[in-house]
């Protein structure tokens, strides 16, 4: 992030330094590249080992909250690991 950038983030009558540090950091994109990569991940888990099979115990239907689980641990893991690898950049930057 440029420093033009960081000090348009910074303006405006609200200029928390948690939203300016989160912003520095890309957490919001971050945060949606997880999402994405993690619902793609968890959905061809849940079509590999539940719907291709097709010899399950149980419904399904039944996976389908393991399936959210798995997809929610993914993006939060993903989003992490994009933020720590931002922050890294932005330290070796300065």
């Amino acid at each position: 992030m440029s420093q033009e950038q960081f000090e348009r983030a910074d303006a405006g009558p609200e200029h928390d330094g948690t939203k300016r540090f989160a912003a520095a950091l890309g957490v919001g994109r971050n945060a949606k590249i997880a999402i994405a990569v993690s619902f793609v991940l968890s959905a061809l888990l849940y079509g590999t080992f539940v719907i291709a099979p097709a010899e399950t115990a149980h419904h399904p239907v039944l996976y389908a909250g393991l399936t959210a689980v798995i997809w929610f641990a993914l993006a939060l893991t993903f989003t992490l690991v994009l933020t720590a690898y931002s922050a890294w950049k932005l330290v070796r930057e300065e």
